[in-house]
């Protein structure tokens, strides 16, 4: 990501790419929803599911464990919506905002998902840190969302910054 062109699109390498590097170019509508619904049915969803649904017959019966799924489903949606939204508004901007905004954007999601894996291997590796981090998940959450959106806002700025630079010369 760090070293492409700028209108260059970086190709997923390694694994993911082997494996899913074909899905990436869908380009019918109805090749496009597939490859979302097999997002959607990724491991981390289903076991959230299975989670919730565990927990909630435990401690309330099927009727908790539809409303966990039902809100987890909501939530889902929501947050997939707004994000594919912005998504779409980026990429129907060919300026120099999008260039930018999809490089910060790239960084600093692979660098929280990167801190995000380092602390659940801290709290498997060290009592204390799994001590330390207890109860402390809204708080890492929004941690999260401020970075991201902070990076938002420094992909605009540096944008804002080339735009006015390039006027200049």
């Amino acid at each position: 990501m760090l070293t492409a062109e700028p209108g260059q699109v970086v190709v997923p390498i390694g694994l993911k790419g082997r494996f899913l590097g074909r899905l990436g170019q869908a380009r019918r509508p109805g090749a496009v929803a597939l490859v979302g619904a097999l997002f959607a049915l990724s491991f981390d969803t289903v076991s959230q599911s299975a989670l919730f649904a565990m927990t909630a017959t435990q401690f309330g019966g099927v009727w908790h464990a539809l409303f966990l799924g039902g809100l987890f489903v909501l939530g889902m949606l929501v947050t997939d919506g707004v994000n594919g939204l912005w998504i779409s508004r980026l990429i129907a901007r060919a300026d120099q905002l999008a260039v930018i905004a999809s490089r910060v954007m790239s960084l600093a999601v692979s660098s929280v998902s990167l801190l995000v894996a380092a602390l659940g291997t801290a709290k498997m590796v060290s009592s204390w840190v799994d001590d330390w981090s207890d109860g402390k998940d809204l708080v890492f959450g929004a941690v999260v969302v401020a970075v991201i959106a902070g990076s938002y806002l420094l992909a605009r700025q540096l944008a804002l910054r080339a735009s006015l630079a390039a006027r200049a010369t």
